[in-house]
């Protein structure tokens, strides 16, 4: 049966976000486990200045040629065991961003039996649930409570894993000194999931390079080595490997990958680069799943690179293939607006490359929880947009209409807790095609209400909304 399994609530910016899993431990309150859950989404977005590369990081050796220690942000996305928009998810070797690869267990130590933490106890608690999550890249512990004022330190197992922190203290200029080790732990969390993403990058360029790209391909999957991607999904049955034809396919797939996992670790400009090359590998060996995966991540990276809080330097390369793939209409308008050329025409390739993935998955029943998906992101990129907010409605209409096939104007039906799409009514429960009728209702209505928003603030001299 395929997936029904729909994230609703994410958007373009969701494939740049490595899932970290959050543990409660031991008999820590639920109102306690939820204080610091919320200060650790407080550091979702880290500046990528913020953090220091690894003593052995060589950029010469590096797979990555554009990746900058300097520039642009890394993102987490924090999920609970019993989240809907997220976790372990039926299509996690087909998108990387879906994978989670951090786990990180919360302890209080006034809440564990008479105060002192049994760190063996607590070690075997977490490992039983992430066992669950094979992909984890970087696990840790917090141990929040601790009074150092007893003289006795808690008996940890792994000082690089188990993190006990200070007394929290309230600064005169706000924050506290939880906030300021959790973002020193966190920093170095991210760094660990990067420095091992580029490992296995520069593992996977190797088998996706000329001459015999194919056959290293092949090589790869063949091969004992864990972290080779699956470069197949559910929906694909098992194919022969000595096909010329899966050949092909395999390496537009690996380039395809390869980008996803670029724009995770905060590398857009490679991933765009490997994802140019999957769109012709994979339009050329005809495989239309993959090849609208190149496409709805190619539009992750015009938005990541479009970000305005953390920018990044997109050069002139980038712009000049920006400007082969729009049409003359929006080079025209991006010469009379007042917004940059990139801003106006990576708007327009958003649009375009998300309509172009949308039309894919239509045409395959089983895809239909990705389509819808791809609905609801590019609805929110457009309706979101900066700096023409009532052109962007336009856009998102104009993207969006032929998804709405009956419905237009009756009011959405609730989605529920959004877990799945079959109980939210947004999928047929027997061939997982989209009801259109419920899916276009809802995205139209989302489209509507946040660019009436986006009006009102308009003609108020306000600005509209960033995403």
């Amino acid at each position: 049966m395929p997936p029904t399994r729909v994230w609703v609530k994410q958007g373009l910016d969701s494939h740049r976000s490595a899932q970290v899993l959050l543990v409660p431990l031991g008999n820590i309150p639920p109102d306690v486990y939820a204080k610091y859950c919320e200060i650790l989404r407080r550091f979702s977005t880290i500046p990528m200045q913020n953090l220091t590369a690894p003593g052995d990081w060589n950029r010469q050796n590096s797979a990555l040629k554009h990746f900058n220690w300097s520039e642009g942000c890394f993102n987490f996305h924090f999920i609970d065991q019993d989240t809907t928009d997220g976790g372990l998810s039926d299509w996690e070797d087909y998108q990387a961003y879906r994978r989670v690869l951090g786990a990180i267990g919360v302890v209080h130590f006034p809440s564990c039996e008479g105060g002192r933490a049994d760190f063996k106890e607590l070690e075997k608690q977490f490992n039983q649930v992430v066992a669950g999550y094979k992909h984890v890249h970087a696990t840790r512990m917090f141990a929040f409570g601790h009074s150092f004022e007893q003289g006795d330190y808690p008996d940890i197992l792994d000082p690089q894993r188990d993190i006990v922190f200070p007394p929290e203290q309230e600064f005169e200029g706000g924050g506290s000194t939880t906030e300021l080790h959790m973002a020193v732990s966190l920093y170095d969390v991210a760094v660990s999931i990067i420095k091992n993403l580029a490992a296995d990058i520069k593992t996977w360029r190797s088998s996706a390079s000329p001459p015999s790209a194919a056959g290293r391909a092949v090589a790869v999957l063949r091969g004992n080595n864990d972290a080779a991607p699956p470069l197949t999904s559910w929906y694909e049955r098992e194919e022969v490997l000595s096909d010329s034809k899966n050949a092909k396919r395999r390496v537009g797939r690996l380039h395809k990958w390869i980008g996803d996992t670029c724009l995770l670790l905060g590398s857009p400009k490679d991933a765009l680069e490997h994802y140019s090359q999957s769109m012709s590998e994979t339009k050329a060996s005809t495989d239309p799943l993959w090849h609208a995966g190149c496409l709805e991540g190619y539009a992750a990276c015009l938005s990541a690179m479009s970000d305005a809080d953390h920018p990044t330097v997109h050069g002139d390369q980038a712009l000049a293939l920006l400007k082969d793939m729009a049409k003359d209409k929006e080079l025209e308008r991006a010469g009379q607006e007042g917004s940059s050329t990139w801003t106006v025409l990576a708007e327009a390739v958003v649009s375009e490359k998300c309509e172009e993935a949308l039309a894919v998955f239509s045409r395959h029943p089983p895809l239909g929880s990705l389509e819808v998906e791809l609905c609801f992101k590019t609805a929110r990129f457009h309706a979101c947009a900066q700096p023409t907010p009532r052109v962007s409605g336009d856009a998102a209409s104009s993207a969006l209409r032929r998804r709405v096939s009956r419905g237009a104007n009756a009011p959405p039906r609730t989605l529920g807790d959004g877990s799945t799409g079959e109980r939210c009514g947004l999928l047929d429960g027997r061939s997982g095609s989209v009801d259109r009728s419920v899916s276009g209702c809802l995205v139209w209505c989302i489209i509507r209400e946040l660019v009436a928003n986006s009006d009102d603030k308009v003609g108020s001299g306000g600005k509209g909304r960033q995403q």
